[in-house]
């Protein structure tokens, strides 16, 4: 019994089966067979195996609805790109990517939403449902969860569980949009241990911890997709994708001179 004073916390009544099973809600996928609706994930990789500009696709990927970007099939949808490592170069990269792969930007402004000041989750949640209540999000993309931890030790379970908690909420908003965050593993992770740096209670809050590893070294590298840890879904074979070094006459330096970065593409 609550002592007096405190709130009487509200009955959970229990199920019957037929009730519980008639909830059952097909599954839907943003990319199939890998990211389903209205479930988090984290994207853990090694610094330089392609993170970010897996994102970056990704997010077209959806936005425009095109199955080539990925070589996979996407349903086309709002996303939500919070870029909080590093906006500047999220900004070059979303540019020289949409120009190197055809993407009519005038065409997908109200279908990618980018927040670039660093927030607290609560803060992106306000922002991310005053925009879901004006059109459905399919997608949600976190750079980085080491970026967007606003605790005093990743590693610490009790914050490090909780702050992924803290996320859940975004997979229930309209449009039930997948959640991404691209996480660090430890330094000089080998191949075999590709887990979110933090907390075990990290992967604990996840529906799936997918992977990138590169395969080769070099400007032009192979990385694979792969999952490790956990996945709550269908399993999936590891996924290869290349880098392709890529410019645009609208990123140059100071002297006009077009910037190379790198973006992701199927192997085909």
């Amino acid at each position: 019994m609550p002592l007096p004073g405190q709130p009487v916390a509200p009955r959970v009544p229990l199920k019957r089966l037929d009730v519980f099973l008639a909830e059952y809600e097909p599954l839907e996928y943003a990319v199939e067979p890998i990211v389903r609706t209205g479930s988090l994930y984290t994207l853990t990789a090694r610094t330089g195996a392609g993170k970010t500009a897996w994102l970056i696709s990704l997010a077209l990927a959806l936005a425009t609805g095109r199955r080539d970007i990925l070589g996979l099939d996407v349903e086309r949808g709002r996303v939500a790109l919070l870029t909080f490592e590093n906006p500047d170069d999220v900004r070059m990269r979303l540019k020289v990517s949409s120009w190197f792969l055809a993407v009519e930007v005038r065409e997908i402004v109200d279908r990618l939403l980018i927040l670039d000041a660093r927030v607290k989750p609560e803060d992106a949640i306000v922002e991310l449902t005053e925009a879901a209540g004006e059109a459905p999000l399919r997608l949600v993309l976190i750079d980085t969860l080491a970026a967007f931890f606003d605790g005093d030790n990743i590693n610490d379970n009790v914050q490090g569980g909780g702050f992924m908690r803290r996320l859940r909420p975004i997979t229930r908003l309209p449009g039930r949009p997948a959640v991404v965050v691209a996480a660090h593993p430890v330094k000089n992770a080998p191949q075999d241990n590709l887990l979110p740096y933090g907390g075990g209670a990290i992967l604990n809050e996840v529906d799936g911890n997918l992977t990138l590893w590169r395969r080769s070294e070099g400007p032009a590298g192979i990385v694979e997709l792969h999952w490790q840890g956990k996945l709550r879904g269908l399993e999936f074979a590891p996924i290869p994708f290349r880098f392709e070094i890529t410019s645009s006459p609208e990123v140059t330096d100071a002297k006009g001179r077009e910037v190379a970065l790198p973006t992701m593409l199927p192997v085909v």
